[in-house]
């Protein structure tokens, strides 16, 4: 959700609103309260912002030119990226890759076997707390 609003936002400079976001999947982590509490939260302000919400990665393929997984846990990483694999879309991973040093290494194997871009990234790492510390 935070991302959407950046990117949507008319403040924000290319490249980033140069971006549409037009579809999201709304998942969640049951054995997570936050997560089922924020995705429910964020539904209506996703549509109020004109993205379209769908039930799986793979109703999500057709619509979109890039896929970013956001979602606070890592554990369902490594399947929700295999169908963006076989699609050869680009992929941004936010933070925690995946759950496990095994499915991190798997997700970038794939990767590189389908020839498709995949990165991740920590936004931790732009706060100006953070980058402050040397």
């Amino acid at each position: 959700m935070p991302w959407t609003k950046i990117i949507t936002d008319p403040k924000t400079p290319p490249p980033i609103n140069e971006m549409k976001i037009v579809a999201a999947v709304p998942a969640f982590s049951p054995d997570i309260p936050f997560s089922a509490d924020n995705v429910e939260k964020n539904k209506q302000t996703l549509r109020d912002l004109g993205v379209e919400l769908v039930e799986t990665v793979e109703a999500l393929l057709p619509k979109v030119d890039a896929v970013m997984l956001l979602s606070i846990d890592g554990r369902p990483h490594l399947a929700q990226a295999r169908p963006v694999f076989a699609a050869r879309k680009p992929l941004y991973i936010d933070k925690p890759v995946a759950a496990s040093l095994a499915d991190i290494v798997l997700i970038f194997d794939l990767a590189k076997e389908t020839g498709t871009p995949c990165f991740s990234n920590s936004s931790t790492r732009y706060s100006r707390d953070i980058a402050g510390l040397q």
